[in-house]
């Protein structure tokens, strides 16, 4: 996922603040590091994980083009839901 509002796609995905607090203690300066825990830590979290929650919070947090990214590429089309 191309954003770098990862703490508040985190937010959105209900990962709790102290966890992103922790992530962004542990790889500060790195986003890149920080969107990797910040997945893996909701995947553990979320047994039943979408990738339409993602597109669906990557609206919330204003990465429209990239949720249209997303859904071009698992659906073969774009939602403007």
């Amino acid at each position: 996922v191309r954003t770098v509002k990862w703490y508040e796609l985190g937010l959105q995905l209900e990962v709790e603040s102290h966890d992103l607090d922790v992530i962004q203690a542990n790889n500060q300066n790195n986003v890149e590091a920080c969107k990797r825990e910040m997945f893996s830590k909701w995947l553990r979290i979320t047994p039943n994980a979408s990738y339409q929650q993602v597109v669906e919070a990557l609206r919330v947090v204003g990465e429209i083009s990239e949720a249209n990214r997303l859904c071009k590429i698992y659906d073969g089309k774009i939602d403007n839901g």
